[in-house]
């Protein structure tokens, strides 16, 4: 089998043909473009140096014209995290385990709390709308009150406090989320 040539251009169509798919953050394009690198097996031949001084050249360059952009990225990533059930708490977690960097992370989640009051609270409503919990248990109250505790610890799970666990299995119904 004829191996590919690894050169900064064809790295560089690699990372296109990456961020044209896919809503790609910086971290995600270095390591797509490393395991090309590896596939290749090229990387004994060529300097690690000069690999990783190709690679941010093409990281920074698509920065800089816009094709990348690592707080539109973890945005998207966390309004559809919150559809979910996420809490604030757990998006933290999976961006930081995504690659982004801790200011981008505070960044987004400081714009996130502040366009959107009770961020938790709504995370904690789709969380148990989702896994039909509390309120949203199909039954009579009584059925509510014998699952009451398993409710919780999956709320707990999830990373919501227990304050806000309580108020959404115990206080809220359907009727009245608003």
């Amino acid at each position: 089998m004829k191996k590919a040539l690894i050169n900064y251009e064809s790295l560089k169509k690699t990372g296109l043909w990456y961020i044209e798919r896919y809503a790609a953050s910086t971290q995600s394009l270095r390591r797509v473009l490393r395991r090309k690198v590896a596939k290749a097996g090229h990387q004994d031949a060529l300097d690690a140096s000069q690999i990783d001084d190709w690679i941010n050249s093409i990281v920074n360059r698509f920065t800089e014209i816009g094709l990348l952009n690592d707080y539109l990225v973890a945005q998207n990533f966390c309004e559809s995290l919150i559809r979910q059930g996420n809490s604030i708490s757990r998006m933290r977690l999976k961006l930081s385990q995504k690659g982004f960097e801790n200011t981008t992370i505070n960044q987004v989640v400081e714009t996130i709390e502040h366009e959107n009051e009770n961020v938790d609270i709504k995370a904690a409503l789709n969380l148990a709308r989702r896994k039909r919990l509390g309120p949203y248990r199909t039954g009579a109250r009584e059925v509510r009150r014998e699952h009451r505790q398993q409710d919780l610890k999956i709320m707990g799970r999830a990373g919501f406090s227990y304050s806000i666990s309580q108020q959404v299995i115990d206080g809220m119904s359907p009727e009245n989320e608003e």
